[in-house]
């Protein structure tokens, strides 16, 4: 979860090649035939059904996070958090903060007021403080996204039992019209 903000700016910075530059063009035809074939598959399933979908994931999300097991596992994580030395309580907090001084090096390398060389080592001395504490924030949020999970699956198996026959319905049907294509 935590851990990999400086990755992506280390890419801006010094850039991986394109993978599809190692491909041959029949490879290409391949992967870009699957691509539009996932996307015309997806595009022209039924919207309502993936609407209700997404209303019923709303829903259990809204009753996880107000559940009291949630809201309690959720302050004791943000105690532990506030305990690295973060006020806010927010493990997110940590992130943002890395992500924003990983972006300022990339401004002033894109700006040319500093070398590659330097940008690199700039992010590399960011990402060893970010590795550094990325295990004690993950240790803080675990157990909360353990009992958090767990929460989630019951409503989601209670969601199920009332209207399971339904969702089936409509999947499979979602799933006849794609094998009709």
């Amino acid at each position: 979860m935590f851990g990999n903000a400086i990755d992506q700016w280390l890419r801006v910075v010094d850039p991986l090649p394109d993978p599809s530059a190692f491909l041959t063009s029949g490879e290409r035809a391949v992967v870009d035939e699957c691509l539009s074939a996932a996307e015309a598959t997806v595009s022209n399933s039924d919207p309502e059904m993936f609407e209700l979908l997404e209303q019923y994931d709303k829903d259990i999300s809204a009753r996880t996070v107000a559940d009291p097991r949630g809201q309690a596992a959720t302050e004791a994580s943000n105690a532990c958090v506030r305990d690295l030395g973060f006020p806010s309580g927010d493990a997110n907090q940590f992130h943002n903060e890395i992500f924003d001084q990983g972006a300022a090096v990339v401004d002033r390398f894109q700006n040319g007021e500093l070398s590659r060389d330097d940008a690199i080592a700039q992010l590399h001395e960011i990402g060893s403080r970010e590795d550094e504490m990325a295990p004690r924030l993950e240790e803080c949020i675990v157990d909360m996204v353990a009992v958090q999970r767990e929460i989630r699956y019951e409503f989601e198996l209670e969601l199920l039992s009332e209207r399971g026959e339904e969702i089936r319905a409509a999947v499979e049907s979602i799933l006849a019209d794609q094998e009709t294509r």
